[in-house]
């Protein structure tokens, strides 16, 4: 990558949950990292390129979108989300792609690094919100009282979700090679997290090591290691505990006063009106058209039943293969960082089990993130690479 690429490439990577920033064209809403995107693929047109078995990976999950707008409740919108599905597969995947293959180490450590930075943030707007200093080009949530960080994401759970890949991507390697550097990077994480003032962060913090064991070789240390890392968990809370006494009540507590439904909110409720669209009609209402179906501004706060519900059985079975295909490139990954970024894949489908919106840009750059860094031919030792500094 040259110098223009390489900032047009971090600002993408740092603008990718930039929610609040878009602009209206031709009655269609485009965030402004999606024109940065367009801007680097006319400049940089001559050096795209894409493995065939990639395109197959993603051709039935589009058909899907394609053929509910035949029955859809909302047409437009319908067209949108496979123009939004088209759009992601060029604009993202293939884009990206095209130089994390061929600078798999460079830009690894980018996107590692914007990690920290919007984590770093996230504890800055924290403690602004707390001496009741708001900005205006940043969102924010308040509840009962409590100023909760968002930056530029939609709302603190999506700032959470981003944060959450980092946090994961960490305790792979960290448990894979046990280094000083991982370490220090993987208690960032969890501060980051911490400080998100998420109840799903919280539940990702305590599910997320358990999860691993599925992944990693059991040794004698290994839930040694975990036992601590929860009482370094338990030991921040404390801190924030002692900061703002608030949030660990509001935000924790509710979950053992009131259960995981009852805190959840209106989550549990979408969800099963979800599942009664898709019993209803088994090939689907039409993508995005849910909210027209059912005169609500509430779609289903789980993406399988968002999928099953509106792309019906055939969205599913697209899902399903892309699933599988995913999971075989996993274990034809040799790379620790690779691999890493398949588990935060994982972690990432788990928190959307507790959200919505399958067309979140920073999950589609997590996908090409990993396609890339897995892709066989490299002309770099990545792995010497990554663990030299």
């Amino acid at each position: 990558m040259n110098k223009i690429e390489k900032i047009i490439f971090f600002l993408i990577l740092l603008l990718s949950g930039a929610d609040k920033y878009s602009i209206e064209i031709a009655g269609s809403t485009f965030k402004l990292v999606q024109i940065i995107m367009i801007f680097l693929l006319l400049f940089s047109l001559k050096k795209i390129k894409m493995e065939i078995k990639i395109i197959i990976i993603f051709i039935p999950f589009f058909l899907a979108h394609l053929i509910s707008v035949l029955g859809s409740f909302d047409l437009k919108r319908s067209i949108m989300f496979c123009f939004w599905c088209f759009f992601n597969f060029i604009f993202i995947i293939t884009l990206l792609y095209s130089f994390i293959s061929k600078a798999k180490y460079k830009c690894f450590k980018m996107y590692m690094s914007i990690f920290r930075i919007i984590g770093t943030l996230t504890i800055i707007q924290f403690f602004s919100l707390l001496a009741g200093i708001k900005f205006s080009f940043l969102n924010f949530q308040e509840y009962k009282g409590i100023g909760r960080p968002a930056l530029w994401f939609y709302e603190p759970s999506y700032l959470a979700m981003f944060l959450s890949i980092y946090y994961s991507i960490n305790l792979y390697i960290y448990f894979n090679k046990k280094d000083k550097n991982t370490l220090k990077n993987l208690i960032y994480s969890m501060i980051y997290l911490v400080f998100t003032t998420s109840t799903s962060a919280y539940i990702i913090l305590t599910i997320t090591p358990f999860i691993l064991t599925f992944f990693i070789k059991i040794k004698k240390d290994t839930i040694k290691t975990i036992m601590l890392m929860f009482t370094g968990l338990i030991l921040i809370i404390a801190l924030i505990y002692i900061i703002k006494k608030d949030v660990v009540v509001v935000f924790i507590g509710r979950l053992f006063e009131s259960g995981f439904s009852n805190s959840s909110g209106e989550r549990t409720q979408t969800i099963m009106k979800g599942i009664e669209v898709f019993n209803s009609n088994k090939f689907g209402i039409g993508g995005g058209a849910y909210e027209k179906y059912l005169n609500t501004h509430t779609p289903p706060t789980n993406i399988l039943v968002e999928i099953a519900s509106t792309l019906g059985i055939l969205g599913l079975i697209g899902f399903l293969i892309f699933s599988v295909c995913m999971y075989i490139r996993y274990k034809q990954t040799k790379s620790i960082e690779g691999r890493a970024l398949y588990f935060s894949l994982i972690i990432a489908f788990i928190m959307l089990q507790m959200s919505q919106n399958y067309f979140r840009i920073y999950i589609w750059i997590q996908i090409a993130m990993f396609l890339g860094i897995s892709a066989k031919k490299s002309k770099q030792n990545f792995e010497k690479r990554v663990f030299s500094e």
